[in-house]
């Protein structure tokens, strides 16, 4: 990171919303229906973990610094602007004059609040780590230090400044994710603070009802700057049921289905409206190392090496997805990942063997569990059969509502969980350190002390080239005896009315509903 970042003003991003707006709308404009595929399992954004978590609080809050979808690159929200000093250590941010939806000024100590709030073990908040680039935050975190040594500041209601461990040139983007975003005071009382009509949010959207399982309706912040966005009103509507999702859209029902089902692909492809885009994501197995005999290395490498991806893919997905050879997905800047894990099935069975299961004798009967839905069943019973075929091993599936799934994966009552990993900036370190010991994210029970430290060699090594060398160095550990199994590659499949206008295409998916409008109807 330069010394010094030359200050984007909130004027400009104004105007370019405005542009885009293309005036206020109509009074009673329809709303912008949106199909989710899963509940989001909080509005909380120190609890939000899960895709459509992150998405619906991306629309209600804002935190210091935005990413753009056109390049992704971070510019201003909450903050007019921020500089870099002493060589990157120092972050100085200038709050905008924004102001919570209950109309009180929004203050540089609403961020430290919130972000102390984070790093207390009680909050459970699962990006904690995230934070721990700020100076003293990790050893807050573990209980080894207090609230007033985090190198978090506010010497006056505008200021804001962070004083980091290390320079860190992708910290500026990391304050694009909720766990950043500052939270009302209400939120230090407890969960009740997220309903409808006590939710107070500061980002372009307001919660205006909620009924969960089924919906929540978002309305415009008529006061925000800029003026109100082209469209007023969102309604999101969870479909777990991708087929449903699919068949609502090419009924007008819907006006973008996030999710679709991998079995329609092909036939979906004729629907006005379709995209296949790039996606930084990637489909996996997470494996519980606290339960016998996963805790066997051996055992999981075994597993990893009996499923063909190639036919998988071959089979299921036809919409652009490519086989996981290795857990970070390609299109990362200046990455090469390692060789990988290919498809041995002969070498799978002597692996299993030699960890006391010859033909998968003596193996017990292991548990896939998955969050309902017709793509991760079809998946889990292939790979149910390639075990049971080159292994001799036998699988139970069970699928499970999404939040009962994360739940159960949360406290780690499973054997093997269905999961995915979404890019939350284009950096292989926001994959791989998910399985870091320390991390909230982790839910495995795996622990390698050579992992830590080629993770932790790579945060302080300022020359790139080598940087991304410790990391692959680090992602041939995890593939080697960690706890994953990967499985494909997404891509970002969607039914994006053609009327809407936006959208973006990025490999991160990132949408700011406040720039999309509807084209009059014919």
């Amino acid at each position: 990171m330069n010394s010094r970042r030359t200050p984007r003003t909130l004027a400009a991003a104004a105007l370019a919303a405005l542009a885009l707006a293309a005036g206020s709308p109509p009074p009673n404009a329809p709303p912008l229906r949106i199909t989710i595929s899963a509940e989001p399992e909080s509005l909380d954004p120190a609890l939000a973990r899960s895709v459509s978590a992150v998405f619906v609080c991306r629309q209600l809050f804002e935190g210091l610094l935005e990413l753009s979808p056109d390049d992704l690159k971070p510019g201003p929200a909450a903050a007019a602007s921020f500089s870099a000093e002493d060589d990157g250590l120092t972050l100085r941010f200038a709050l905008a004059d924004r102001r919570w939806s209950d109309g009180k000024p929004i203050v540089a100590t609403d961020f430290v609040r919130a972000w102390r709030r984070v790093l207390d073990p009680k909050t459970a908040a699962p990006y904690a780590y995230l934070l721990f680039g700020i100076r003293g935050a990790k050893a807050l975190y573990e209980g080894k230090g207090d609230a007033s040594s985090i190198g978090v500041e506010a010497p006056d209601a505008r200021t804001l400044i962070v004083r980091l461990e290390r320079p860190d040139p992708s910290f500026p983007a990391l304050l694009s994710f909720p766990t950043f975003f500052p939270v009302p005071p209400a939120a230090d009382a407890g969960t009740g603070w997220t309903l409808p009509g006590r939710i107070v949010t500061n980002g372009p959207y307001r919660l205006a009802a909620r009924e969960p399982q089924r919906s929540l309706d978002l309305e415009a912040d008529p006061a925000r700057p800029g003026g109100a966005p082209s469209v007023a009103r969102v309604r999101i509507l969870v479909v777990e049921d991708l087929n449903t999702a699919a068949l609502m859209f090419k009924k007008g029902e819907s006006d973008w289905a996030r999710d679709l089902p991998a079995s329609q692909i092909g036939a979906l492809k004729s629907v006005p409206g379709f995209r296949s885009d790039p996606y930084l994501g990637t489909y996996f197995y997470r494996l519980n190392v606290r339960r016998k005999p996963l805790d066997d290395a051996r055992v999981r490498r075994a597993l990893a090496l009996a499923v063909d991806r190639n036919a998988l893919v071959r089979a299921l997905l036809p919409g652009g997805e490519a086989p996981a050879a290795s857990f970070v997905p390609p299109g990362m800047p200046l990455y090469a990942p390692p060789a990988g894990l290919g498809f041995d099935p002969e070498a799978a069975r002597k692996i299993l063997a030699e960890a006391g299961f010859p033909g998968g004798k003596g193996f017990r009967r292991i548990e896939i569990l998955f969050n309902t839905s017709e793509n991760h069943r079809r998946i889990a019973e292939v790979v149910r059969g390639m075990w049971k075929k080159h292994l001799g091993i036998e699988c139970a599936l069970s699928p499970l509502e999404a939040r009962a799934a994360l739940e159960r994966t949360q406290r780690g009552d499973y054997d093997i969980a269905r999961s995915s990993w979404i890019a939350d900036l284009p950096d292989p370190m926001n994959f791989l350190e998910i399985f870091e010991t320390s991390s909230g994210n982790n839910r495995t029970g795996w622990s390698d002390a050579e992992y830590d430290r080629l993770l932790a060699g790579a945060r302080d090594e300022p020359d790139a080239a080598r940087r991304a060398l410790a990391l692959s160095k680090a992602e041939a550990v995890l593939l080697e005896r960690g706890p994953i199994i990967p499985v494909h590659v997404y891509a970002n499949q969607a039914l994006v009315s053609p009327r809407l206008r936006g959208y973006a295409t990025n490999p991160l998916n990132l949408q700011a509903l406040g720039r999309f409008r509807f084209d009059p109807a014919p």
